[in-house]
């Protein structure tokens, strides 16, 4: 997908619309209380993956300030949610706490080790594939080390 993709959205109720999105490009549109309906047609000769993440409501636990974490990086601020890149090289580590509700959605998969931060507890590891996205809780004091051989990228959507 070098050059990107073409395609028109047709959503009910506005009637179709061309656009045009690179790998990894964010698009927004203010939350409704109800479900949106449309239908992407891909015009490009090239394969199209879209992920769609609808919130309808404010979740219950919400962060004023945005993120100041190390390998975090703010990507877009619109409406009610924030979305920050998370990379980490292989072997990297960084302590989290997303004090809110969010999607993971992976850029760049890979296997992520995740632990307690301060070495107590539990741990597991996490086989991640590009385009996977995942609704996740809030958590404190957790620490993700790539355990891969490639960078990992992951798109953090924090919903307020």
């Amino acid at each position: 997908m070098k050059d990107g993709i073409d395609f028109i959205n047709d959503v009910l109720g506005t009637g179709p619309q061309k656009g045009h999105m690179n790998f990894g490009q964010l698009g927004f549109a203010p939350f409704t209380k109800s479900p949106c309906v449309h239908k992407i047609t891909n015009l490009s000769d090239e394969d199209m993956f879209c992920i769609n993440v609808e919130v309808h409501d404010t979740p219950p636990l919400v962060q004023e300030a945005a993120l100041d974490l190390p390998h975090h990086t703010l990507k877009m601020t619109q409406y009610n949610c924030r979305v920050y890149s998370l990379t980490l090289e292989p072997g990297e580590k960084v302590d989290v706490t997303y004090a809110f509700f969010y999607v993971c959605v992976i850029v760049r998969g890979g296997k992520v080790k995740v632990a307690h931060a301060k070495g107590k507890g539990l741990s597991w590891e996490e086989n991640h594939k590009v385009g996977e996205s995942l609704w996740k809780d809030p958590c404190a004091d957790m620490q993700l080390t790539n355990m891969g051989k490639e960078t990992y990228e992951a798109y953090i959507c924090e919903y307020r």
